[in-house]
């Protein structure tokens, strides 16, 4: 998928250890040769050209979506299905790169734990006094700067939402969709950030109660239990979001079939067919993310329960 071009400043070795930071930036224009504590800003920067390209192809899909309303011949009609191929195929690489940088952005900061290159003087210049921070702290201040960023996004994709909800974009609907898909992997990428925090606040404890040999033992058994009925709540509340979402499926899917079982179909009758087939892709996208974050929130409560 991406260009094996590499700049002739670029170490070999520094290409292999982070691949799709020089890929990308050599894509988009942007300087490859960046130093070891810049790299997630470079890999924020990245991430906001990409999503720039995103919009801006949805933009295009949303002009081709009207031509193809108003075309009339077969020539246009196939011009038009032609373009909005292309750009569907242009926003499944967008997103397949969107998907390999938030990953890198994820090992960068846990890399940057054991081997930060000068993140260490960057952080005492934010706390300059207190106890050395540990490699729980380091890897705890990334996830929850990465948390601050994707609420950012979230906050953003809801927007987007509400201004095609309220606007002229009725028949926006592909446009629409393609914005609830932004936020619905928003959501789960926060679902998962947090769900990370808490684990590794709880490696924090586990460090801390070992290191103090002989602490109190209810202090050591209170902790856990308080995080294991945190992600408790979680899991049953991503269970309700299941079932609510799959009676939703059920009843879309049920309209379609009593509208296609009448002999006659009207201009409204397939409105309202689309209509109902939109509401499945979304629940079913929905219930993807949960049932995703619920497998990860089983999975921790395992480990917490020594599974």
């Amino acid at each position: 998928m991406f260009n094996t071009c590499v700049s002739p400043v670029v170490e070999k070795g520094d290409y292999i250890k982070h691949p799709v930071l020089y890929e990308l930036s050599h894509k988009y224009g942007l300087p490859d040769n960046v130093s070891e504590h810049l790299l997630p800003d470079r890999l924020e920067e990245i991430k906001e050209a990409i999503r720039r390209e995103i919009r801006k192809e949805l933009k295009i899909k949303e002009g081709a979506e009207k031509l193809r309303e108003v075309a009339t011949d077969r020539r246009s009609l196939s011009d038009v299905a032609s373009i909005v191929k292309k750009s569907n195929n242009k926003l499944a690489e967008l997103k397949s790169e969107l998907h390999e940088l938030e990953s890198q952005i994820i090992l960068t900061q846990g890399n940057s734990v054991s081997n930060n290159g000068g993140q260490d003087q960057i952080l005492a210049t934010v706390i300059p006094s207190g106890p050395e921070l540990t490699a729980n702290d380091k890897l705890l201040i990334s996830l929850e700067k990465q948390l601050s960023i994707e609420t950012k996004v979230k906050n953003g994709a809801e927007n987007m939402i509400q201004s095609i909800s309220s606007g002229h974009h009725g028949r926006d609907k592909k446009l629409l969709a393609e914005a609830h898909q932004m936020l619905a992997d928003s959501k789960a990428k926060i679902e998962y950030l947090r769900l990370k925090i808490l684990k590794v606040r709880q490696n924090k404890l586990n460090n801390k109660l070992s290191d103090e040999n002989g602490g109190e033992s209810t202090t050591a058994s209170k902790h856990p239990q308080e995080l294991e009925a945190s992600l408790e709540d979680r899991i049953e509340e991503l269970r309700h979001r299941l079932r609510i979402e799959a009676a939703v499926v059920d009843g879309a899917k049920n309209v379609i079939r009593t509208l296609q079982s009448t002999k006659t179909i009207d201009k409204k009758a397939l409105q309202e067919t689309s209509a109902a087939t939109l509401v499945i892709v979304l629940s079913t996208s929905t219930i993807d993310d949960a049932v995703a974050s619920n497998a990860f929130a089983s999975g921790y409560t395992n480990e917490l329960n020594g599974v």
